[in-house]
């Protein structure tokens, strides 16, 4: 009887791996930080050439995040990815295919926020989801 007892447990346990483990962000589980996130990014340190502030948006799909940061008169293209508990992975802000800068941050419920940092500059960025009215 504990010899078959062992092996049931064994692939029992190997079968439900993928659901305690399943950090696809695009499960069939509704994701969280799906919508529009509106928000701003500052420089904390770098060159005086470095943007002082300006403004940020993201659209979360799915664990997909796309978006543009825009300052001075320059856009930036954003993407990353959502892991399953709201941190960014692959974050970066890009010019054309090149990317300029690296984020990095976490999504609440209502704010998110985190870091940039680019090769001369870096700084912070906060956004907060974004309601339609009605």
């Amino acid at each position: 009887m504990r010899l078959i007892l062992v092996p049931i447990l064994v692939v029992g346990a190997l079968g439900c791996e993928g659901s305690f483990l399943n950090d696809n962000p695009s499960s069939s589980i509704e994701n969280p930080w799906n919508g529009r996130w509106v928000g701003r990014y500052e420089s904390s340190l770098g060159l005086f050439s470095c943007p002082a502030r300006g403004t940020l948006e993201f659209r979360l799909e799915a664990g997909e995040m796309s978006g543009r940061a825009d300052a001075d008169g320059a856009t930036h293209e954003a993407e990353g990815r959502l892991n399953g508990a709201g941190v960014i992975q692959n974050g970066f802000l890009k010019e054309g295919a090149r990317a300029v800068a690296t984020l990095t941050g976490t999504f609440g419920a209502k704010t998110a926020a985190g870091r940039w940092v680019g090769e001369t500059c870096e700084g912070v960025w906060t956004v907060w989801r974004f309601k339609q009215p009605g």
